[in-house]
């Protein structure tokens, strides 16, 4: 774990294998965003797995240096964009560019009643909705108390539980 990264709580090995053998081959050639990348290991999954590319973005300038470290170490470099950013402020620079047809996203849970979730924040970012295309997928860690509305950009697909982890799938909808 990155020095300094005390939120960085890395996907287990047990829910990363889940979640990647539900998504199958949806994987391969996918365009990745990686979102609250922490260490990178989401993204990194996705190009070990057949993904096209991947970008991975964090806020933390030492995350941003583990997840070139593992991507290095992964011998991945050249398939991945790193960027070092508010996840908003990520969104609306790449509105621009390529849309995304995979979006992982694991961010800090919200643990206590009442107060706003992240993950229902980032659902609700219409940036998101933006750089994504349509028919996309969005994978969302969160916590299992968590209740996700989906905005009418996206579908809910399903959901998975790993102990305190529930995992939510969203698919873009069409236009």
């Amino acid at each position: 774990m990155p020095r300094g990264a005390g939120d960085v709580r890395p996907t287990p090995d047990k829910v990363k294998g889940a979640v990647f053998s539900s998504l199958g081959e949806l994987v391969i050639g996918a365009r990745v965003l990686d979102l609250y990348a922490g260490s990178g290991a989401l993204g990194i999954e996705a190009l070990s797995r057949g993904a096209s590319c991947a970008t991975l973005v964090d806020r933390s300038r030492s995350c941003v240096a583990a997840i070139e470290k593992n991507l290095a170490a992964a011998r991945l470099e050249e398939t991945a964009t790193v960027v070092e950013s508010d996840i908003n402020r990520a969104l609306r620079r790449l509105g621009g560019g390529p849309r995304f047809t995979l979006v992982l996203a694991d961010p800090p849970y919200a643990k206590t009643p009442g107060r706003s979730s992240l993950a229902q924040e980032l659902l609700d970012n219409a940036d998101l909705a933006v750089v994504t295309e349509a028919g996309g997928w969005l994978v969302l860690e969160h916590y299992r108390s968590d209740t996700l509305t989906p905005p009418a950009a996206w579908r809910f697909n399903r959901q998975q539980r790993h102990g305190d982890t529930l995992v939510s799938f969203f698919v873009r909808a069409e236009g």
